[in-house]
Order: structure tokens, then C-alpha cells, then sequence
């Protein structure tokens, strides 16, 4: 997990315990093949907050990669300015945000948008978790095979494309 710069992860206090394996200001989302974000009111007021953590929703929504939220974790994305033209669920308290964030709203278990997962309460976590797992399993073979096309043909990556190999454009 990503934590703040005395490496502390953000947590609830309920929670159980976050080791965090970077620290949020030196955290790239080139590190990471998924984001996810859990709930929890205080949590999300503070991180919105955070100008680096806002930084790396950003850059994860900008860059295409999976993104999951339940609860109040969808704050962080408003703050992202990520939710223009997206459909989610939250905690009923963000609908007025998402909206004017540029989303939609919907009272729903699940409602996944490309990419992006998200959930409303503790009590979706079933269905959430099945669907997040069904998500990142797809992403992990549509990345697998990028990279498999990427070796077959290498003139499609810049590196090495038809200059690297003594062609011409």
C-alpha cells in the first residue's frame, strides 16, 4: 500500500493493519497495476486533502488501469476531478458531489464504468469482491497479451520500431 511520509498507511480505525510499501509522495502509478480504495468517511476527508494522493487517483484514472472504490472512497476521485462522464455508486452522502463532479449517481449493490469499480456499503462486499476479482483477472490478460504483441511485433513500440531496426518511417 501507498502511506503518508512517515510510511503509515491510512486507515480505519476499526480496520485492520496497513503496511505501507511506499510513500505516497514518491508513489507512481506505474508502480501499481490496480488501485483500490476503501471506505470510511474520515479516511477520504483527510486524503482528499492530500495533494499527492489526489495526484496518483489522477494519473490511475488518467492511465486506464483498474480502479476500485466503496463507500465514501469514490471522495478521492471527485477530488481527482475523475468522474466527468462516469457512472458510480457511493455512500448516499456523495451523490450530490459525483454529480457535480461531472458523474452520475446510481443506488446500486455494484455498478462497474470501463475500468472503474465501484460499491456503496459494507454489505455489497460479496458481490464487490467477485466483481473486483472478475476486473483485475480480465486487466491482467488483456496486459499480458499487450506485452506478448509488443515482443511479436516490435515495430509498433517506438524503441523499436522501423528506425531501431535499420528501416525507414
Amino acid at each position: 500500500g501507498v502511506g503518508t511520509p512517515r510510511r503509515r498507511c491510512e486507515t480505519p480505525r476499526r480496520g485492520g493493519k496497513c503496511h505501507a510499501t511506499a510513500q505516497g509522495s514518491r508513489a507512481s502509478d506505474r508502480d501499481f497495476a490496480a488501485l483500490g480504495r476503501p471506505g470510511g468517511a474520515a479516511n477520504a476527508a483527510k486524503l482528499r486533502t492530500n495533494a499527492d494522493a489526489v495526484k496518483f487517483v489522477r494519473e490511475f484514472m488518467e492511465w486506464d488501469k483498474p480502479v476500485a472504490a466503496i463507500c465514501h472512497g469514490p471522495r478521492l476521485l471527485v477530488e481527482a476531478d475523475a468522474l466527468r462522464g462516469r457512472t458510480i455508486t457511493s455512500w448516499p452522502s456523495l451523490q450530490t458531489d459525483v454529480k457535480n463532479a461531472g458523474g452520475a449517481w446510481v443506488d446500486k449493490a455494484i455498478q462497474p464504468d470501463q475500468k472503474l469499480l465501484t460499491s456503496r456499503k459494507p454489505d455489497d462486499l460479496p458481490g464487490f469482491c467477485a466483481n473486483l476479482v472478475e476486473m483485475l483477472e480480465s486487466a491482467t490478460a488483456k496486459r499480458r497479451l499487450a506485452q506478448r504483441v509488443g515482443r511479436t511485433f516490435p515495430g509498433g513500440h517506438p524503441a523499436l520500431g522501423p528506425r531501431a531496426l535499420g528501416g525507414h518511417d
